[in-house]
């Protein structure tokens, strides 16, 4: 894995580590198909099992229902931040962006812009779902 790092120096959108760490794997998760999987699977609620909670004495009944409910909504609530956010991004530099992220390939080189602009494009990106997730103060 690579290190994931951010430029200090003259950067107005820069967060602080553990939110910069959180938004870049929260990007490779929500971008990888394990996020879709798990969301569809969280469609196939089980019937709730009362017996089992009688049977171990615990105090009312657990909701399973209920909580892959809950987890599936704060799951869609992430994925769609990250779609929507990709927004401010111009079509042709997702890509590299992207492929940078997700595979820590240097997708900037080769292509018809600077790397620079995918720099200045990637930050904005983590800044933008930052302050969607109230992550950072504006």
């Amino acid at each position: 894995m690579p290190k994931d790092y951010q430029l200090t120096k003259n950067n107005e959108y820069w967060l602080p580590k553990a939110t910069y760490s959180f938004v870049l794997q929260l990007v490779r998760y929500c971008e990888s198909t394990e996020a879709g999987r798990l969301y569809d699977d969280l469609l196939d609620l089980s019937a709730i099992n009362f017996e089992d909670s009688k049977r171990h004495g615990r105090r009312g009944y657990s909701n399973p229902t209920e909580n892959r409910g809950i987890k599936r909504a704060e799951i869609g609530t992430l994925m769609t931040t990250v779609k929507l956010s990709w927004g401010i991004v111009p079509e042709e530099y997702r890509e590299g962006i992207r492929n940078n992220i997700l595979f820590a390939r240097s997708g900037f080189r080769g292509d018809y812009a600077h790397r620079n602009t995918y720099g200045y494009w990637k930050k904005r990106f983590l800044w933008k779902i930052a302050e969607n997730l109230n992550l950072i103060e504006n």
